[in-house]
């Protein structure tokens, strides 16, 4: 950071050229063109030094669940994408592996999937601090008190309380191994010298594609789904495979890898952002800057409306927009930021506007599911 700071204290460039019109017309050419190369690129750098404010944001999650803060968890079946099930068939197949998995037993690869699965997604749902979460022990629990007969999601709900389910399918999960001969250049033992070899490589790949259900307890109704799909694969000569990964923590670290944008599709999350403000000669402008960089957004603010309403200076304009939205107040943001553009209808200044709209219906959404 001391470099770029450096760069912004000194935005000219002193450009000294030894002038021999005769014997280095040429290379001064060179030199000047050099020379002008590095300005441009100084300058570049400076034009990038305008201050950033770091802000949290809170975002609403892409699927409004805010009257659906239980969730009960069912099993993630493995069905073959060639295989065409129903989600109605799906939900009786889930409640089949529930009291399936209570009988215990040598599980297979497939088994292992299916149950990392679950265990993941009533980690990452609670982690959010959004959701309760009642897992597949507590449902079969319940179930049992009761007849297992005839049960559907809402009487699943009604027996642990949840106003919703989540269950799903892994339809993808395939892992193999492809052999390649490849021509490398090999340090000979003996000569020490460069000789070509064929080398066999061995690369391990595995593939896992999963859908999951949210399904509203008190209609049976699903309400929402979505699906992921990716792979992995790691590479070894072929003496070397034993230290090929285990196909199982394959399939585990692709799913791990979904985990993020399901918190993100079912809960509010955080994200850091910056705010960076426009650059401007004036010396209330300076001091300005110099309040917002100490964290004073109050009396920066103040200094900016005052240059605005003085003189329409864009730059004051844009940046008391920015610092309103920053101390909290959006809207006075967005109704400055309009009068901005109407004055100085640029493009830089058009994109921050539609930006902060953006903000606006984000944070009505986002009141919505914490409400």
């Amino acid at each position: 950071m001391k470099g770029e700071e450096l760069f912004c204290k000194y935005t000219t460039v002193r450009l000294k050229f030894s002038v021999e019109k005769e014997r280095r017309g040429s290379l001064m050419k060179r030199r000047f063109a050099g020379s002008l190369l590095v300005f441009f690129v100084l300058y570049g750098v400076c034009t990038g030094c305008a201050t950033k404010i770091p802000v949290k944001v809170t975002k609403p999650a892409e699927i409004n669940m805010a009257s659906t803060r239980k969730i009960a968890l069912l099993d993630f079946p493995y069905v073959p994408k060639h295989e065409t099930i129903t989600a109605e068939d799906l939900f009786k197949l889930a409640l089949k592996k529930l009291f399936k998995s209570a009988l215990g037993g040598m599980k297979t690869i497939q088994e292992e999937v299916e149950e990392y699965v679950v265990e993941r997604f009533i980690l990452t749902l609670v982690q959010t601090n959004y959701f309760h979460v009642v897992g597949t022990q507590e449902i079969r629990e319940e179930l049992e008190r009761a007849s297992r007969s005839d049960v559907d999601a809402v009487r699943i709900g009604k027996a642990v309380g949840a106003q919703a389910i989540i269950h799903g399918e892994i339809y993808l999960m395939k892992a193999w191994d492809d052999e390649t001969v490849e021509m490398e250049d090999r340090e000979d033992s003996i000569t020490n010298q460069n000789v070509k070899v064929a080398v066999t490589w061995v690369t391990r790949r595995a593939e896992i594609g999963l859908k999951y259900y949210v399904v509203n307890t008190e209609t049976g109704i699903i309400i929402a789904n979505r699906s992921f799909e990716s792979s992995s694969e790691s590479r070894e000569e072929k003496e070397n495979t034993h230290y090929l990964p285990d196909p199982l923590e394959m399939y585990k670290g692709i799913i791990d890898s979904f985990m993020s944008q399901v918190a993100r599709q079912l809960a509010p999350y955080r994200v850091q952002e910056a705010r960076r403000l426009m650059k401007d000669k004036n010396p209330q402008m300076k001091a300005a800057d110099r309040y917002v960089k100490g964290g004073i957004y109050d009396s920066a603010l103040d200094i900016y409306l005052d240059v605005w309403k003085s003189s329409k200076n864009v730059a004051a304009g844009y940046n008391a927009a920015i610092l309103y939205e920053v101390t909290g107040d959006l809207d006075a943001g967005i109704t400055l930021m309009k009068q901005v553009v109407d004055a100085h209808p640029e493009r830089r200044i058009m994109k921050e506007y539609n930006r902060m709209l953006n903000a606006k219906q984000e944070q009505e959404r986002l009141l919505k599911q914490l409400s």
